[in-house]
């Protein structure tokens, strides 16, 4: 079995400095990232070792042609070419901001995409990145990822965890958020889904209702989330209960225990 946690859930967003200040306002603490290449990126940082990426292009130019590019499905026949994880990365930003994509963090990621090539899945080539941190540190990671955009993509740290996801004293929110509980991810066919994360992750414990654990967090695969949204998330709290709307993605805040009942991936 490849061992797995639930990383992060990335948001894409047009304007990093206004997506910081839209989930501020809702009462999340916001932790700059840094840079890395043509993107900057901000975390929203949780007690449990999860976050909520937010990421922007820096360049408004290049962003407009990659919004052009995906309209006019240009950039789905240029990125098809492309046999690495940049495929999937570069994606991102050729349609609207908003929930776009979520990582899994492996122990060793050569083994485990090895190991879904043996099972039969088609996977990207991955690559090295790393994102120089306010701090002056550098965060250093391989990615890796399969063809099919319904599993996530998949990320080793090669320099300390902390200094891709510092341990924040701003991980405590406001608004009481304390962790990812679930993701709701939206599928097109939720039976073939549900194969593909059978396989994936070598388990036939998958719910009736498509769920299953990743550490705490619950993965649902769904062919009812809102259509121009890729993933809804909820998120464990000790305050009020609500939903809060941010950068095109809905947030449901839920006084529960993650994971209670669910077969573990």
């Amino acid at each position: 079995m490849i061992s797995t946690t639930f990383d992060h859930a990335v948001i894409t967003v047009a304007d990093l400095d206004r997506a910081i200040a839209e989930f501020s306002d809702l009462g999340f603490h916001v932790t700059p990232g840094g840079a890395h290449g043509r993107t900057a990126m901000a975390m929203v940082l949780f007690q449990d070792g999860t976050y909520i990426e937010l990421i922007a292009l820096q360049s408004g130019v290049l962003r407009g042609l990659l919004r052009l590019a995906g309209k006019t499905g240009l950039l789905r026949r240029i990125l098809a070419k492309k046999p690495d994880v940049y495929r999937r990365l570069i994606a991102w930003f050729g349609s609207l901001q908003g929930p776009m994509d979520w990582c899994i963090r492996v122990e060793d990621l050569n083994e485990a995409v090895e190991r879904w090539r043996q099972l039969g899945i088609k996977c990207l080539q991955s690559g090295a990145f790393h994102r120089t941190c306010p701090d002056g540190q550098t965060a250093k990671w391989l990615l890796g990822s399969p063809t099919s955009t319904v599993l996530p993509f998949a990320i080793e740290d090669l320099t300390d965890i902390r200094i891709r996801v510092p341990a924040d004293p701003s991980s405590r929110h406001p608004n009481g958020a304390l962790g990812i509980r679930s993701i709701r991810i939206a599928v097109a066919n939720e039976q073939a889904a549900r194969r593909e994360f059978a396989t994936a992750f070598q388990t036939n414990r998958i719910a009736d209702r498509g769920c299953f654990r990743l550490g705490q967090t619950v993965i649902q695969l769904s062919e009812n989330v809102r259509s121009n949204a890729k993933f809804e998330l909820e998120l464990t709290c000790d305050g009020q209960e609500c939903t809060l709307v941010a950068a095109n993605a809905r947030i449901n805040l839920v006084n529960a225990q993650p994971g209670e009942g669910l077969p573990v991936a």
